[in-house]
């Protein structure tokens, strides 16, 4: 920007820039994953940009709810609206002080209307003097490799972070730079999706076969003590500390630790922040937008396209179009193939897994939960159901492969056996 002053008395300006949206997405807050609303990234101190930056950001519904939006001075940084995949952004002078906001006001049919932006300190121009200024804005999708060469080429502070991978973005990051490789060696985002779940499913095969073990000899111990243990609870059915107290004398005889059945579940716990990385990244990458993988799937970020309400495409109607129950039918009931075979392969690997020590209505719960998972995930990207339903697959089968070493019944056995039974009846 550049400003003149050819008049006698100097001129006294305060220069701005903002982002403003007016109304919410469509699909606002259908991902929980990521940050979709208004962002910055300011100094710590003010006055001092080698204090370092943090980043401040608030949904579009929560800064419609603030009376105390986000605002304050800050060296430089950056202000943007963002959604999942886009955003918009207002970048000063990085050597500037400015005052910064980010809001939230309404229109006068209440539509919403969101600001994020900055104003230099006021200056004065003097007679025959020109003002200049240089900022930078950005609009357009937010690519990993792009964000973080405009952060390196321009100095902007944590501008790679305007992609949200979260607090453990020092492991969703490698996933991420992990499956766009994969997706360069093979040419198709599903496969590489498959590739990279089995890659991780590798890594922690030995964690599992410990976790598994553990537990399937913590059921062996109850199955053997299970006589005694109820001989317990009867006699001390209206004293539980007595019942504990027994419980507890019952393990030390027979030299068992009641804790090591957690030694198996500590295994499990080491791989949940590993999932909740790879969800982010199968969540967040832009590159899965309109990306196909076989059959009827052309794009990995949208919901399954097929449902079973009109048996998946065999009777030619969009439930969405039907009068008063569209909605409906479109959203809870809108069940694709894949959500089913996610429930069929979650129930599956339950009947795989030990329930040692787990209590009847817990385990009446757990029956039902595969059924309940393939309402709440049908509604989810379908990239994201393929993960789900591959990560199923793989863990039976590493499951099945545990059992038949440890020369364990399994269900899968045990129905080819019936199967066998039948036809030779």
């Amino acid at each position: 920007d550049s400003v003149p002053n050819n008049e006698t008395p100097a001129v006294q300006l305060e220069a701005y820039a903002s982002v403003t949206r007016v109304g919410m997405p469509g699909e606002v807050g259908r991902s929980g994953y990521a940050v979709e609303g208004a962002m910055a990234t300011v100094s710590k101190d003010a006055a001092d940009a080698k204090a370092g930056y943090h980043s401040q950001s608030k949904r579009y519904k929560d800064l419609i709810k603030d009376k105390t939006p986000p605002q304050g001075q800050s060296m430089g940084g950056w202000y943007a609206v963002t959604d999942k995949y886009w955003m918009a952004s207002v970048i000063p002078n990085q050597g500037q002080l400015v005052n910064y906001s980010l809001s939230a006001t309404a229109l006068p049919d209440k539509t919403p209307v969101f600001r994020a932006g900055y104003s230099d300190a006021a200056v004065t121009v003097a007679p025959g003097a020109t003002w200049t200024s240089q900022s930078h804005i950005f609009a357009g999708a937010k690519l990993h490799d792009q964000l973080n060469a405009y952060q390196k080429s321009l100095s902007l502070p944590r501008f790679g972070y305007a992609l949200d991978w979260g607090h453990l973005d020092w492991l969703t990051i490698p996933f991420y730079l992990l499956l766009v490789q994969l997706y360069k060696w093979i040419g198709n985002f599903g496969f590489a999706i498959l590739a990279l779940t089995v890659v991780i499913k590798i890594i922690f095969y030995p964690l599992a076969h410990r976790s598994y073990v553990a537990m399937m000899k913590m059921k062996h111990v109850q199955q053997h003590l299970a006589p005694k243990l109820d001989a317990i609870k009867k006699r001390y059915a209206d004293d539980p500390a007595k019942q504990q107290e027994a419980t507890m004398k019952l393990y030390q005889e027979e030299k068992v630790n009641p804790m090591a059945g957690l030694s198996g579940c500590l295994p499990m716990l080491l791989q949940l922040p590993v999932f909740i990385c790879l969800v982010k990244v199968l969540e967040m990458s832009i590159e899965l937008r309109h990306a196909p993988f076989i059959l009827w799937i052309k794009d990995l970020s949208a919901p399954d396209p097929l449902t079973i309400v009109n048996l998946f495409g065999l009777f030619k109607f969009d439930p969405a179009h039907v009068p008063l129950i569209g909605g409906f039918l479109n959203g809870p009931l809108h069940i694709g193939p894949v959500a089913i075979l996610y429930g069929a392969s979650m129930w599956l690997s339950q009947q795989m897994s030990p329930t040692t020590g787990m209590d009847p209505n817990q385990r009446m719960m757990m029956a039902f939960m595969p059924l309940i998972m393939v309402f709440f995930f049908s509604q989810l990207a379908i990239g994201l159901m393929v993960y789900y339903f591959w990560n199923n697959i793989l863990t039976i089968l590493q499951q099945y492969s545990i059992m038949r070493r440890l020369k364990v019944e399994n269900p899968v056995d045990n129905f080819f056996a019936r199967l066998s039974k039948k036809k030779a009846a």
